[in-house]
């Protein structure tokens, strides 16, 4: 029987050798299957440097957007105390109140315009020009008393308007 050993032992690997085969091919078929789906994974220093750089990126990105932020709050900041410095100075021009803005070298220049803006207002109404009022009135219907009526209110417009601008 010791004889036989090797004769069962060489039969054995030949009936066993195809099915060896077979399952060595199905399973390395597999093997590749899976080596292909998982590749990505499989090459983790791949991954980790993938990830590395699109970190980066986004600490850059990031960076940029604090930069612009920052540069924009100034801007914005600065304009939010114009806008309320002039919804301050808009209240008061309401109220008759502004600071004049002239263009005068000297105190002189000033003055000779003042006295020829003056003396403009002088001609338009001694002309009955400085107002139009071009609707004729009457009261109680007269045409005379109307009129009358139409120069008071021209008179106290230009008051009003001297008070204002004087």
């Amino acid at each position: 029987m010791p004889e036989q050993i090797p004769y069962v032992i060489g039969l054995t690997i030949l009936l066993l050798s195809p099915v060896f085969l077979f399952l060595w091919l199905r399973t390395r078929g597999r093997l590749n299957r899976l080596t292909e789906r998982f590749a990505p994974v499989l090459d983790i220093e791949k991954e980790v440097g993938a990830a590395e750089s699109n970190k980066e990126r986004v600490e850059q990105e990031i960076g940029e957007l604090r930069r612009s932020y920052a540069e924009k709050k100034k801007v914005y900041d600065r304009l939010l105390k114009e806008v309320a410095t002039l919804d301050e100075n808009a209240g008061l021009v309401q109220l008759g109140i502004y600071s004049p803005h002239f263009e005068f070298s000297d105190s002189q220049q000033f003055k000779d315009q003042i006295e020829k803006v003056r003396s403009e207002q002088k001609v338009l109404v001694s002309a009955k020009t400085a107002i139009e009022c071009p609707t004729d009135w009457e009261v109680h219907g007269s045409k005379r008393e109307g009129q009358k009526m139409k120069r008071r209110a021209i008179r106290l417009s230009l008051r009003a308007f001297n008070n204002e601008c004087g």
